[in-house]
């Protein structure tokens, strides 16, 4: 068992998902339980919300990732009050050659 951390001011956190590669997936929460997505990056946790632009989705669950990256998990869609499914896709170096990547 290995203690994951939580993002800055928050008290607990949760993985849900991990593939082969190590990457572990899960959430973050705040006093209020209130939840954040969460993507454990060289051993430090990145609210997932912070790597998408422009976008009404509140991700608070990161639930499975798979070989190539991408993440599917539950967000709340502000625009209609409602929640989804979402699938984020990694377009970095480590991630070359993903689906849905721009070269």
């Amino acid at each position: 068992m290995r203690d994951l951390g939580t993002l800055p001011g928050d008290s607990a956190s949760l993985a849900l998902g991990i593939n082969d590669g190590g990457e572990v997936v899960g959430a973050s929460l705040d006093a209020n339980f209130n939840p954040r997505a969460v993507v454990w990056d060289n051993g430090a946790p990145r609210d997932l919300n912070s790597l998408q632009a422009n976008s009404a989705l509140n991700l608070l669950l990161a639930v499975s990732v798979n070989s190539s990256g991408q993440i599917v998990g539950l967000a709340f869609d502000s625009s209609d009050n409602q929640a989804h499914g979402f699938l984020a896709t990694p377009c970095d170096r480590n991630h070359a050659g993903t689906g849905g990547c721009r070269e």
